[in-house]
């Protein structure tokens, strides 16, 4: 599977959508997680942090977004 293959079979599945389809008149070019992708994105982190921070002795921070 190329890229594109890929990302439309991820879109077809749930992993993310457009946030237009959530908020019909805001068509900004956001993306939102769906119900596959943010678990997926929590098991990424959790393991980030697991592998990376905790083992470590490192402390996290939670900075500001847009």
């Amino acid at each position: 599977m190329n890229y594109e293959e890929v990302m439309k079979l991820a879109l077809e599945r749930g992993f993310y959508f457009p946030s237009c389809e959530v908020y019909s008149d805001a068509n900004a070019g956001f993306w939102e997680y769906g119900p596959s992708g943010f678990s997926l994105k929590n098991k990424f982190l959790e393991l980030w942090r697991r592998e990376l921070i905790r083992r470590d002795g490192m402390m996290e921070i939670d900075g500001s977004k847009i």
